[in-house]
C-alpha cells in the first residue's frame, strides 16, 4: 500500500489506507481499477449530455449578463419607447428594472449550476450531484418569478433540463462514484 495523499490520475484526495481512488477508480499507483478494467469505455460514456449541459450552462451565463447590463439602458430609452401613460409592453420603467435584474440572477445562477453539473459528467464522479446540480440548473430559472412576474418563460428551459436531468439518471452505471 502506497502512502499517497492525492490520486496519481485525477488529483482526488485519498482516504487513509485506500487501495483506489473513490473519485476515479484508479489503484493508488496509477494503474486501472479491476472492478473497472473490464467494463468497456463505451458502456461509461454519457454520449451527447454533457456537451448539452455546458452549452446551456455558457449560454445561460452569457444571457444573465448581457440581460443584467441593460439595467442602465431601460431608464435613457425609456421616453422614447413607452407609450402615452408610461407603459412599455403593460409595464412600468420599475417593473421592467425588476423583471431584467431577476431574470438576469436567475439564468446566472442557473447558467453556474449546469457548469458545476457539467465537471461532474465530465470526469464521470459523484452521479448525486452531477444529477443534483442539473436539476437545480433546471429550476433556477424560477427565481424570476421573485420580481413578481407571472411569466412562465422558465418553463421551456425547466422542462428541458428535467429532459437532460432524466438522460443522466438513465447513465448512472456510467459513473465511478
Amino acid at each position: 500500500m502506497d502512502d499517497n495523499k492525492f490520486c496519481v490520475v485525477c488529483g482526488a484526495n485519498l482516504p487513509p489506507g485506500s487501495s483506489f481512488c473513490p473519485s476515479c477508480g484508479s489503484n493508488v499507483d496509477g494503474s486501472p481499477n479491476s472492478l473497472h478494467a473490464n467494463q468497456p469505455r463505451t458502456s461509461r460514456s454519457l454520449g451527447y449530455i454533457p456537451t448539452l449541459v455546458v452549452l446551456y450552462g455558457a449560454l445561460a451565463v452569457v444571457f444573465g449578463l448581457l440581460t443584467a447590463a441593460t439595467l442602465g439602458t431601460w431608464e435613457s430609452i425609456w421616453d422614447q419607447i413607452c407609450d402615452s401613460d408610461g407603459l412599455y409592453m403593460g409595464y412600468t420603467l420599475e417593473k421592467m428594472t425588476s423583471a431584467c435584474l431577476w431574470l438576469g440572477i436567475a439564468m446566472v445562477v442557473s447558467g453556474a449550476c449546469a457548469l458545476v453539473s457539467y465537471w461532474f459528467l465530465r470526469n464521470l464522479t459523484n452521479f448525486n450531484m452531477a444529477l443534483g446540480f442539473c436539476v437545480l440548473a433546471s429550476v433556477t430559472p424560477f427565481i424570476y418569478l421573485a420580481s413578481g412576474e407571472l411569466d412562465l418563460s422558465p418553463l421551456i428551459p425547466m422542462i428541458i433540463g428535467l429532459i437532460v436531468s432524466y438522460m443522466i439518471y438513465k447513465k448512472k452505471s456510467a459513473f465511478l462514484s
